[in-house]
């Protein structure tokens, strides 16, 4: 008698669904480590609270929108809250380690998304295109909202993205805040917000 003679139809269900429930949890433990590999380096996160998210296409060339909110840790948010200066300066102090630290290239690279320069308070500036000029090169540099930032490459807000009108809210309230921090990096925009206790990764492309 073979393995396969033995397997019952109620057999065959509950190795599939134990199958699913592991191919899930490999996928979501993926996703995870994934988004939280795109905040900076040290010991500022505490977890993942929110994914927004707004993709057309599938490979080279997708337009996608990815707002992912993160909760801080409680002495993070008090340090950023009380002192900005010294919270930036342990964020360089861990970007300079990783910068002299050795290891394979392969793992350098998956590192180089948690990399940010210049942190500088909000608002966020950027190029912001004529939408009656013939090309971008046409525009001008100043300050954004979240939703002209989403909406770049004019597939945010009624373009595709969508997220609730009380995150919205907070996004556009943080985007206007002296008191939250900034950076980019190679993989988008880095966002710290004290009030509400909150990191954000924005990346438009």
């Amino acid at each position: 008698m073979t393995p396969w003679s033995r397997l019952t139809p109620f057999r065959f269900v509950i190795a599939a669904g134990m199958l699913a429930s592991a191919a899930w949890l490999g996928w979501r433990h993926y996703e995870h480590s994934f988004y939280m590999d795109r905040t900076p380096l040290g010991d500022t996160i505490a977890g993942i609270r929110h994914i927004d998210s707004y993709v057309a296409g599938f490979g080279p060339g997708d337009n996608e929108v990815i707002v992912i909110t993160y909760k801080l840790k409680a002495d993070a948010a008090s340090r950023l809250r009380a002192h900005p200066s010294a919270f930036i300066a342990d964020l360089e102090a861990s970007e300079a380690a990783f910068s002299g630290e050795r290891m394979q290239p392969r793992r350098r690279r998956s590192r180089e998304c948690r990399i940010y320069r210049n942190w500088t308070p909000m608002p966020v500036s950027m190029h912001v295109r004529d939408p009656l000029a013939a090309d971008f090169s046409d525009g001008q540099v100043r300050p954004v909202t979240f939703s002209e930032h989403i909406d770049r490459y004019g597939f945010g807000g009624g373009g595709g993205f969508s997220m609730p009108s009380d995150r919205l809210r907070k996004m556009e309230s943080v985007y206007a805040s002296p008191l939250a921090l900034h950076a980019w990096g190679r993989c988008g925009l880095f966002i710290f917000a004290s009030d509400p206790g909150e990191a954000y990764f924005v990346h438009v492309g």
